[in-house]
């Protein structure tokens, strides 16, 4: 997976092809109203809606051949599939998604590359895709979520290292931009496109296994020999709060910061969370996604 999206970086900076004028020539600089762009990129529209739709395909295509098939098409009245007998903790779920993170990778590329007054959401074709396409992307991205939120409750223990181990690089700082953060810009991505946003909610409820506690009715019931137990839960709830908070505020890809604003804002992030050195947060920006083509911004430069 890790090699499938270090060859989507270069292809990506193909695929939005940065006109002659907007990148420089490199040497002579032959007239041309732009070598004073620093040799960044401009979004080709055209080009980069090409790529997204291989992608959506190839997303279809891999998602009917695992039976979801009726969920990207509307086959049933329930658009969202709640109760759908899927349980995180119970059946086969892998962190390893390489196509979605492709997907969102294009997307992250050209939205970094979009012109202030354009929206992101003119990079879909909306009519191209299957009209669950968007619910049928989220299914994924939320199950390794709540599985990602289960391992870190402890409610997988008995599979020894395992599972702390694939979570621990998922969510690992230095691979983050190519896992987690990738399938949180593409959830919120998605879920912008959905007719009814605010049905993710009970969605996430179902997918983190947490029915019985937000039940409204009655105090929840004592868990099972097999359940998390309940503090393991209302750890698993504060992951499944501190996701949707993450969703409906950051905005570290859609704002329309110039590069050297967006290494400030991931800057200041970055010390938020931790004291670092000098050393580890310019080795934290060499891996924040800026801008395709962008030159080097170091700390001092800002």
């Amino acid at each position: 997976e890790t090699a499938l999206l270090s060859l989507l970086r270069p292809a990506s900076a193909v695929l939005l092809a940065c006109s002659p004028d907007a990148c420089g020539s490199g040497g002579g600089g032959s007239g041309g109203s732009g070598g004073g762009s620093g040799g960044v990129p401009t979004l080709d529209v055209k080009a980069s809606r090409a790529a997204l739709r291989l992608a959506e395909e190839e997303l279809c295509s891999w998602m009917e051949a695992r039976g979801m098939r009726d969920m990207l098409h509307g086959g049933r009245g329930d658009a969202w599939y709640l109760g759908t007998n899927f349980r995180v903790s119970a059946h086969p779920c892998s962190y390893h998604l390489p196509l979605h993170r492709g997907y969102a990778r294009l997307l992250l590329e050209s939205m970094l590359l979009l012109p202030p007054d354009v929206h992101a959401t003119t990079l879909l074709d909306q009519a191209a895709v299957p009209k669950g396409f968007s619910r049928a992307v989220l299914e994924h991205l939320i199950r390794v979520a709540a599985l990602s939120a289960q391992v870190g409750a402890g409610v997988w223990v008995r599979n020894g290292n395992a599972m702390p181990s694939q979570d621990f690089n998922y969510s690992l700082e230095r691979f983050a931009h190519d896992g987690r953060d990738l399938d949180v810009l593409l959830m919120q991505f998605n879920t912008a496109t959905l007719p009814d946003p605010a049905a993710l909610v009970p969605l996430l409820i179902e997918r983190f296994e947490l029915c019985e506690l937000f039940r409204d009715d009655a105090s929840p019931r004592e868990p099972g020999p097999r359940d998390p137990t309940l503090p393991q839960q209302m750890q698993v709830a504060e992951e499944m709060l501190r996701l949707l908070i993450t969703l409906l505020t950051a905005n570290d890809f859609t704002a329309p910061y110039t590069v050297a604003e967006r290494t400030r804002h991931f800057l200041v992030h970055c010390l938020a969370t931790q004291a670092r050195t000098h050393s580890q947060l310019l080795d934290w920006v060499r891996h924040a996604p800026l801008a395709p083509g962008a030159e080097p911004v170091t700390p001092r430069d800002i």
